[in-house]
């Protein structure tokens, strides 16, 4: 709070006070605004006006009006998330200007943190009764029945508080979401203004002013509160969840992916010893038969085999496998069985084609 705005008092703008208001309009905005605006300044009370005056001399102004999100520019609505109701209460400030003489005072910056509060308070009737509202270190902050501080940017008077207590037929059931404005992309002054108070620079909106019959861009600037966020902060939210979580989990996510990997390697080596072991037990089988088919072993040589002596069985002379020495049937691990016939030096001949001996003889 500066000298003078201790000095200064604010009020609602009143029906004998719109020459003034044009008068201060015309100085401070590039703008025409036409008469029925005025008009409705003072009369339609979804406009709340707070003039800033001195020695009864309106030195400044603010209007802002409160409206849902869905009654806003479809350009506008952005200002919140989407996961937000189309319901959700916003404040658009439509006007703020000092006239000259008085600038660089303060002025503009109490009527602001005026609306701020204002809005801040939406959705939380206060009144005067014990423990709703408090004034602490002599007016420089708010402090709610349920434990939350508004701090100002300015010190607001004890004056200054008291004219925002009284304005508890402008309070509403449903908290306001944002404060949002528009203002020219060339007014570099009004922009850091808006910025010390917290607004940021939501997007620029190209053509949206007609000054002097010429097109000029502007910006919307929005400060958000009572769990307002735009589509920004929200995926900005969103990423800094999802990298928490990342980096909370990630080393049990490593450790657990580095066990299953070990487990699909000890599976698949398991796998390929079966499948190699069992192949390398064919091929053995295979390479006996073969050896056992062409070869000439002696009878120590297939001990571990089972053999069957057959009776012998005298065929016709013209047959010239014909022999009274016994024959055995070797049966390998494979299963195959082969006929072998034991001759005077005690070796074992494969036979070409004999049928198997039944129990009991040929």
């Amino acid at each position: 709070m500066t000298p003078f705005t201790g000095l200064m008092d604010v009020r609602l703008a009143r029906n004998d006070d719109l020459q003034a208001i044009k008068r201060l309009c015309g100085e401070c905005f590039p703008i025409k605004y036409p008469e029925p605006w005025f008009l409705e300044l003072v009369a339609n009370k979804n406009y709340l006006t707070i003039l800033a005056t001195h020695l009864d001399i309106v030195i400044g102004m603010i209007v802002v009006e409160y409206r849902t999100l869905n009654n806003c520019k479809v350009s506008d609505r952005s200002i919140l998330h989407h996961s937000l109701s189309t319901n959700s209460m916003v404040a658009y400030i439509l006007s703020l200007g000092v006239t000259a003489a008085y600038r660089r005072l303060g002025v503009a910056s109490v009527l602001l943190s005026l609306v701020l509060c204002h809005a801040h308070h939406q959705g939380r009737p206060l009144t005067r009764s014990k423990g709703s509202l408090n004034y602490l270190t002599s007016g420089s902050a708010l402090c709610l029945s349920n434990g939350d501080v508004v701090t100002p940017k300015v010190v607001l008077s004890r004056a200054h508080m008291d004219f925002l207590d009284s304005l508890q037929d402008r309070l509403f059931l449903l908290p306001c979401r944002a404060v949002f404005l528009h203002t020219l992309s060339t007014n570099t002054a009004g922009l850091r203004f808006y910025a010390r108070h917290g607004f940021r620079v939501h997007r620029l909106i190209p053509r949206c002013y007609l000054i002097d019959g010429k097109h000029a861009d502007g910006y919307t600037c929005v400060l958000h509160m009572n769990g307002g966020f735009s589509q920004e902060e929200g995926d900005a939210e969103l990423r800094t969840q999802w990298l928490t979580l990342i980096r909370e989990t990630g080393s049990t996510a490593r450790s657990a992916m580095a066990a299953l990997l070990v487990s699909m390697v000890n599976t698949i080596v398991n796998r390929g010893l079966q499948v190699f072991s069992g192949a390398f037990r064919l091929c053995d089988q295979l390479v006996g038969v073969a050896r056992l088919s062409s070869l000439k072993l002696p009878l120590p040589a297939v001990v571990s085999s089972q053999a069957t002596a057959c009776a012998p069985r005298r065929r016709s002379s013209s047959s010239p496998e014909w022999s009274g020495y016994p024959r055995v049937k070797i049966v390998p691990l494979g299963g195959m069985a082969t006929s072998l016939r034991l001759d005077e030096s005690g070796l074992m001949t494969p036979l070409r084609s004999q049928p198997d001996c039944a129990a009991g003889g040929m």
